[in-house]
């Protein structure tokens, strides 16, 4: 809120997205979500490194548009991921 207040969006933006991504982490635990839900999520940890690395990161998701309604076992960015440095 600081952040914003001060017409910091860049910060404001990066402590918005990452709320999100903390707020499913740790929300309350569900077994089996939608893959459109984790793609979702997928997309904003891609916004947050996108800052982190100043726009030179790229990574295509490639699923078929009849699956994004399919569901999935929850298993998280890092599943997903992995580290990356």
């Amino acid at each position: 809120m600081k952040a914003y207040m001060c017409q910091d969006y860049e910060t404001a933006t990066m402590a918005e997205l990452l709320g999100r991504i903390f707020s499913m982490a740790f929300g309350i635990p569900q077994k089996k979500c939608l893959w459109k839900k984790e793609i979702h999520q997928l997309n904003i940890y891609r916004a947050i490194l996108a800052y982190q690395y100043n726009e030179r990161i790229q990574f295509n998701i490639c699923i078929d548009r009849g699956a994004v309604f399919l569901p999935c076992f929850k298993a998280g960015i890092p599943a997903y991921c992995g580290k990356m440095q």
